[in-house]
């Protein structure tokens, strides 16, 4: 019989029948694995730019702060693989799909070389190439070389950011501050207009450092899967009541940004979720839903009826109209280049339309070979994140891997409804959440290869599915 003591590294010594020593996960936490802290701290380097610097700061054609992260990220990343010289467990389709992307932006680039296009054109082509670069390095370093550990802590960094954009959405709702304009980063370029304060029906829609209230009310829904996943595998006490209130200030925030966006990618996450959740959660869950949804009914009868009215007048509003009315001249621009496209970023709006519709967008500038390849991305991230929630006996690694499929999922619906490549905060957390896809699915399948001496902890969840 041992006292069985902690080890500092998470694991407790037991001694087995025979008397031999093992170490097994202590109750409620992850297991720690030896890994380089480096990709942890350029990821969270990398979200505190995203979220904490307004995407309207730029340093030129180059793009945003979070942009050189992201090729920092790329340089961290082809370091240890050189040094490594072994290939990485579980996420070579990952690997192949993301760069395929970026060939495809490549692609697009030597065809808008090939048409001599204005030169304002031909930067913004150079700044796609940039991107793909950038989110090349963020999903590959991500994917590759970031332990369970370190993935619950850079979930829980996000989740927090998010959390405070939250409260901070309702600080400018209430007050009409323009957030985004107090803060000035040095040798940055604000590209943005007078304020980045918007309206609808008499009421302040905030974007905080976003550049838009409809990316930030899509950045809320991506975040929310994960952010109810890391509460309902909680231990309970104070940790359990501050991932709570965190899903509170994220979910609140969504509605004050008075967007269809939003509330499109709040549904369809849930949608990927609740069904596969047992019935206690469930339960929980939905007696949360009601009073929330109560508590709005009551406290904002004003922002309730703006919300309402944005989807009964579909179809008859001019933003719906706008749309529909883009879609010929779109594909007007689509037939000079079927195959790779016009260029990323050079379907300027004020040189051509608004399209709103990220997806036709990806198609008239990197034709149908950077839109399969997008495709491709967005379903091997699904893939890699479902087989960590049907493989894993980690609860939280199930969540978590079930958070972020409906995470990308949310991606495909709200690109629909707006430029998400545009907007830095939507589409710089989308490809994260690409990246995270496959470690969390790295580290289902590493389990069973190392399940004697480095078992991920299970945490204690009610045995009934629904």
């Amino acid at each position: 019989m041992s006292d069985s003591p902690r080890n500092h590294d998470g694991l407790v010594t037991e001694r087995t029948a025979g008397g031999l020593p093992h170490r097994r996960p202590a109750p409620g936490r992850l297991p720690n694995q030896r890994s380089d802290q480096s990709g942890l701290a350029i990821l969270t380097i990398y979200i505190c730019l995203v979220y904490l610097v307004p995407g309207f700061y730029t340093l030129g054609f180059v793009g945003t702060p979070a942009t050189i992260c992201g090729l920092v990220a790329l340089l961290a990343w082809s370091v240890r693989r050189y040094s490594d010289g072994k290939a990485v467990l579980a996420s070579d389709g990952l690997r192949y799909a993301v760069i395929l992307f970026c060939v495809a932006i490549v692609a697009s680039f030597a065809s808008t070389s090939l048409r001599h296009p204005p030169a304002v054109e031909m930067r913004m082509a150079d700044r796609g190439v940039i991107f793909g670069l950038s989110m090349l390095g963020v999903v590959l370093l991500a994917s590759d070389y970031l332990a369970p550990r370190m993935l619950d802590a850079l979930l829980g960094r996000l989740v927090l950011l998010v959390g405070a954009l939250g409260a901070l959405a309702a600080v400018q709702y209430f007050t009409a501050i323009d957030i985004g304009h107090l803060i000035r980063p040095p040798l940055l370029t604000d590209t943005s207009d007078v304020t980045s304060s918007y309206g609808r029906a008499g009421l302040t829609r905030p974007s905080v450092t976003a550049t838009h209230p409809i990316e930030l009310s899509v950045t809320f829904a991506l975040v929310m899967p994960v952010a109810v996943a890391r509460a309902l595998v909680a231990s309970a006490g104070w940790q359990r009541l501050g991932r709570w209130m965190l899903v509170t200030l994220i979910l609140t925030a969504i509605p004050l940004t008075i967007s269809r966006a939003g509330i499109l990618g709040l549904v369809a996450g849930f949608a990927l979720t609740v069904p596969f959740w047992p019935l206690k959660w469930l339960l929980r869950c939905l007696a949360i839903a009601v009073g929330f949804i109560g508590a709005l009914v009551a406290a904002a009868p004003a922002l309730v009826h703006a919300i309402t009215d944005l989807f009964t007048s579909i179809g008859t509003d001019d933003s719906t109209q706008s749309r529909i009315d883009a879609i010929p001249a779109a594909l007007h621009y689509f037939d000079r280049s079927p195959v790779f496209g016009i260029g990323l970023f050079t379907f300027l709006p004020n040189r051509y339309v608004i399209l709103d519709n990220e997806w036709l967008k990806v198609l008239v500038e990197t034709g149908v070979f950077g839109f399969v390849a997008l495709c491709v991305v967005i379903g091997a991230a699904f893939r890699h994140a479902r087989v960590a929630w049907r493989k894993s006996s980690s609860e939280a690694i199930r969540q978590y891997g079930l958070a972020l499929s409906a995470g990308v999922s949310c991606g495909i619906v709200t690109f629909y409804t707006f430029d998400a490549f545009s907007f830095q905060m939507a589409s710089y957390t989308l490809f994260l959440f690409v990246g995270l896809s496959g470690a969390v699915a790295r580290a289902a399948l590493s389990e069973g290869r190392s399940r004697t001496e480095n078992s991920f902890a299970t945490f204690p969840a009610p045995t009934r599915r629904w």
